[in-house]
């Protein structure tokens, strides 16, 4: 089993994954919305993986924690959360326990 390395929004920013949580969010303030639209993902895509994720943060908070809450359902210990940081022009890990 490897990582499942996710873009939280599609179409945001270039980021270095095949997979976005969100291909298009019509309403940032529709949390009910996003949250089931993130647990309907996650929950089908974590089936053929450990227990390795992986998001490129695009920087929509409220799409954050909508995954951040369906993560804690389906019962994930930690999350790795990839901020772009603009001086090293790469990526910078913050590790999130659920």
């Amino acid at each position: 089993m490897k990582n499942l390395k996710l873009g939280l929004v599609k179409g945001r920013h270039e980021l270095p994954v095949e997979k976005y949580i969100f291909e298009n969010i019509e309403n940032v303030l529709d949390f009910e919305t996003l949250e089931k639209e993130a647990y309907t993902f996650l929950k089908e895509n974590l089936i053929n993986h450990g227990k390795s994720v992986i998001i490129y943060v695009t920087g929509l908070t409220s799409a954050l924690i909508a995954c951040l809450k369906a993560l804690k359902q389906l019962k994930m210990e930690c999350v790795s959360l990839m901020h772009y940081d603009a001086s090293s022009e790469n990526y910078k890990e913050q590790i999130y326990f659920l």
